[in-house]
């Protein structure tokens, strides 16, 4: 999202809505594939090279509180520490 570095991009496949704050790896100068199975996820490549900084995935706070829909927000962390983030999507 920011930064000067190699590109890099994720690219999630969410199968249902995630019943808990989903955290994964942002990858490092490389593509990634996450596919949901459950509430875990799988990676492609497997060994692809990653940074310590997340990607979160969550239900949003709104829905938790009502139930009454499914969307999913994201939050990116970045470089500097702040996070950015919006609507990912809904069920």
């Amino acid at each position: 999202m920011h930064g000067s570095g190699t590109f890099s991009k994720a690219i999630i496949v969410l199968r249902e809505i995630p019943l808990r704050l989903i955290k994964l790896y942002q990858p490092d100068e490389s593509s990634i594939i996450y596919i949901q199975d459950g509430q875990k996820f799988s990676i492609f490549p497997e060994n692809a090279p990653t940074l310590d900084r997340t990607i979160e995935l969550r239900r949003s706070l709104s829905d938790i509180n009502t139930n009454d829909s499914n969307n999913v927000v994201y939050m990116v962390e970045l470089a500097g520490g702040g996070k950015q983030g919006g609507f990912a999507g809904g069920f």
